[in-house]
């Protein structure tokens, strides 16, 4: 039977759950024009990134684990092309350029090519930086990074150039339902990173697959992120009687 870390996959499971509710409300109000009074709010936006960092803490942890990290990475390639394919296509208002699953793919190949490097680096020290670094980037895609509690913004023509989103600079008409650039979650990315080679240092029990159904979620989270936004999209148009498409 294949060892597994549960607690990650107990994690990974709670915030896949969480996922989905999020994006339940997103559809209520986003597509069939319900009126929820917290919703967007401060609080539900603190909610999304909640469930954002967790996964990409997560999976940064898990990078460690995973011996074909290349395939990983084929995989979240082709299922970010499937994403921005439909949506374009049957959900234009609700078009995916660069969501979680683009960046989750292209943060694998960058670890791929920088992991022997980063390795060099004591994890506690590379968690301390990574982490500064992610709270000094976070608003770049508004224009500014945040230097010893002092916003400095950033060259006009950075966020000019079209081609520039995926990194992290928006243009003035960059619209994609789900965004979430290399700036600056790759170091989120990578703090999970540093955070599993403590694991893998202090070398914990692997324990074998615990049918939790949280941990189950958990460990076919790609799946069930593939497959949930039609469903839900699907059942609450059999409610509200409108056209699917």
């Amino acid at each position: 039977m294949k060892e597994r870390y549960n607690s990650i996959d107990f994690i990974r499971g709670f915030a896949i759950i969480n996922m989905v509710i999020y994006h339940l409300f997103y559809d209520l109000v986003y597509i069939f024009g319900e009126n929820i009074s917290w919703f967007p709010s401060k609080y539900s936006s603190i909610w999304q990134n909640l469930i954002a960092m967790t996964f990409i803490v997560t999976s940064g942890i898990s990078y460690n684990f995973g011996k074909k990290n290349s395939r990983k990475f084929t995989m979240l390639l082709a299922c970010a092309a499937i994403l921005s394919v439909f949506t374009a296509i049957f959900m234009k208002d609700q078009f995916i350029a660069f969501g979680i699953i683009h960046f989750f793919a292209f943060a694998t190949l960058i670890l791929l090519a920088i992991d022997p490097i980063l390795k060099r680096i004591n994890p506690f020290i590379g968690i301390i930086l990574f982490v500064l670094l992610f709270i000094a980037t976070k608003p770049i895609t508004n224009g500014y990074i945040n230097l010893f509690f002092t916003k400095h913004y950033l060259p006009e023509n950075l966020y000019n150039l079209k081609f520039l989103f995926w990194l992290g600079f928006p243009g003035p008409n960059f619209t994609s339902a789900d965004y979430f650039p290399i700036l600056p979650w790759i170091f989120l990315f990578i703090v999970g990173f540093y955070i599993g080679r403590l694991i893998v240092t202090k070398k914990p029990i692997m324990k074998k697959k615990r049918y939790n159904p949280v941990c189950i979620i958990g460990r076919h989270s790609l799946f069930i992120y593939m497959i949930h936004q039609p469903i839900i999209y699907l059942i609450l148009s059999f409610v509200y009687k409108t056209s699917l498409f």
